[in-house]
This record gives C-alpha cells, sequence and structure tokens, in this order.
C-alpha cells in the first residue's frame, strides 16, 4: 500500500487521476453500443425474414422488411463508425 503521508497521498492522488484519464480515453459509451447490438440484431433478421418473403411471394411484407433492413442498418454503420472514431459517411456537414 502507499503510506499515509504527504507523498503516499500525492502517489494516491497521481494514480486516480492517471486511471480516469486512461478510462475516459478507452471508455465506451453503452447507450450507443447497446443501440448498435439492438440495430444489429434487426438488420440480420429483417434481411433474413425479408429474403424469405420474397421467396415465398409475400412482397408487401418483403418490402416492409426491406425499408426496416435499410433503416436499421444505417443506424448500425452511424453507431459503429461513432464508436470506433472513424467519419460518418452519412454525415452532411
Amino acid at each position: 500500500l502507499v503510506g499515509t503521508g504527504v507523498a503516499g497521498r500525492i502517489a494516491l492522488e497521481f494514480t486516480r487521476t492517471a486511471e480516469s484519464a486512461e478510462a475516459a480515453l478507452h471508455s465506451d459509451d453503452m447507450g450507443k453500443a447497446t443501440l448498435g447490438w439492438i440495430s444489429g440484431c434487426i438488420t440480420i433478421w429483417s434481411s433474413l425474414f425479408a429474403i424469405g418473403n420474397f421467396l415465398y411471394g409475400r412482397t408487401q411484407n418483403a418490402l416492409i422488411l426491406t425499408v426496416v433492413f435499410v433503416i436499421a442498418g444505417l443506424t448500425l454503420i452511424r453507431v459503429v463508425n461513432t464508436l470506433w472514431d472513424k467519419p460518418d459517411p452519412l454525415a452532411h456537414s
């Protein structure tokens, strides 16, 4: 353990500051990660069910699921680019 004197308190504060700086550098945004997980699941499942509905001739359901697939896929791309610090290709700035 670190001593209880002035040097010990300074060392403890330095360690806390370094740990919080590293945590901020590598922090994950749980909200965005959860949104990415949900949009990824929706992307996969809607694409699978859209293909199945096209194969069975249920065109209206297939088109609705295709729209869901596109929206969820674009959301997934935006979230992944944000979490991985890449420029967002969908941003209009």
